[in-house]
């Protein structure tokens, strides 16, 4: 293993231990950051690395402005989850059911809660409940964000002095994904009022999902991740802390019942043996049909390196319309490279996103859905200002995101 490999992974294992690890030799923390802030680690780890032997730690300068930005983001967080209480405090009286998860749900089960740092706070409120609760956003001086909004998942922000808060009002958890898999999703009734608990995080009283399925959401949520374009390492340390505190809540048999019913058994088992390995995850989460199962090395790669950078100048947007298709199990991987282009090219009328519907009812109309897509997807690189890269690009990066879902089980039909 390489040494930087190594050294992020004992500095995010021991951020969460409150150790000091046992980091020796030269150390470039240009590149280490660097990761570190990828994987979202930055604020977590920042302690960490303050306790290491002073001919390992980073030059004071380094360190120093490495603190100021910790101690920024980490004032930001703190103003956020004040925000969130106030939000949730109005929509309770109002008599409003709003569920909040992952973010505070997991920050508050780290050392330093603040370090921690997200982009903003997630809320499930069921669809007879949604128009009133984004009302009572407006009334609480929140506006919403057009741009980045989707149907199933609304988002307001109020970045006004002392509040500095987005929120992403879901009214579907698995947002605006359509296919086989969600259909698996939707059977596992996460969000069954009868699942639900109460529970406080951050010092904010909260009703939230119920452990067992808390911890599905979140692989789904890492499976998404993971698919389209990389999965930041802080989500292994998400999941060690969760499972670590809430063990004897879990029900690990339906867990895996579920895992196997989405083909994410072997992904999260592979999850877990890297957070046993090096987080202090209780290994008793492990799947005991994988306990022979070795580390997968390209796994662990992956998400110490991000994802692989093929161009970092642009984003990942067409390579995800390469790959959704087969993570939503709508598609099969081709046995051969002119097969694979011929569905990405020109797609099956079944292959195709609901928004090109009428080509499913008529087929005659398959043709004209194929020139609605690509025009689709012109108007949508030019109105976000995607540069432009060579489809050869798009699809290298496609095809190894593709490889891994497939050596970890994640593409095969249950």
């Amino acid at each position: 293993m390489d040494k930087y490999i190594s050294d992020i992974l004992k500095l995010a294992g021991a951020s969460i231990t409150n150790d000091v690890p046992d980091i020796t030799g030269e150390i470039d923390w240009d590149q280490t950051y660097h990761l570190l802030s990828k994987g979202k680690l930055t604020g977590i780890t920042y302690n960490t690395v303050a306790k290491l032997p002073e001919d390992v730690k980073p030059e004071s300068g380094f360190l120093a402005r490495w603190k100021g930005q910790v101690f920024s983001r980490g004032m930001h967080q703190l103003m956020a989850n004040g925000e969130l209480s106030r939000v949730l405090s109005a929509a309770t009286e109002k008599g409003l059911h709003p569920i909040p998860f992952k973010g505070i749900l997991l920050s508050c089960l780290y050392p330093e809660p603040n370090m921690r740092f997200s982009c903003d706070a997630d809320i499930y409120i069921d669809t007879s409940e949604k128009a009133e609760m984004e009302t009572l956003l407006v009334s609480l001086g929140f506006t919403p964000n057009l741009e980045h909004s989707i149907e199933h998942v609304a988002v307001y922000q109020n970045f006004e002095s002392g509040h500095k808060l987005a929120i992403e009002l879901h009214d579907c958890l698995w947002e605006d994904y359509v296919g086989p898999q969600t259909k698996v999703l939707e059977s596992l009734k996460l969000t069954s009022p009868d699942t639900l608990i109460h529970t406080t995080a951050c010092g904010i009283s909260v009703c939230t999902l119920g452990h067992t399925q808390h911890l599905i959401y979140q692989i789904f949520h890492a499976a998404k991740h993971f698919a389209f374009d990389a999965l930041p390492m802080r989500y292994l340390l998400d999941l060690t802390v969760f499972i670590n505190a809430h063990y004897n809540h879990i029900d690990f048999p339906a867990f895996w019942d579920a895992m196997k019913k989405l083909s994410y058994d072997k992904f999260s088992h592979s999850l877990f043996q890297i957070c046993v390995s090096y987080m202090g995850m209780n290994e008793g989460s492990l799947n005991p049909a994988y306990v022979s199962l070795p580390l997968n090395e390209s796994l662990l790669v992956d998400l110490v390196d991000a994802g692989r950078e093929l161009d970092p100048k642009i984003g990942h947007w067409a390579s995800k319309e390469a790959i959704l298709p087969y993570f939503l199990r709508q598609n099969k991987i081709g046995t051969t490279e002119f097969e694979r282009k011929k569905s990405r090219y020109f797609p099956s009328a079944e292959e195709l996103k609901d928004k090109f519907g009428y080509a499913k009812k008529c087929k005659l109309l398959l043709p004209v859905a194929w020139c609605h897509r690509f025009i689709s997807a012109f108007i949508y690189v030019v109105r976000n200002k995607i540069q432009k890269r060579s489809t050869t690009t798009i699809f290298s990066n496609a095809d190894y995101r593709l490889a891994l879902l497939q050596d970890l089980g994640m593409l095969e039909e249950k």
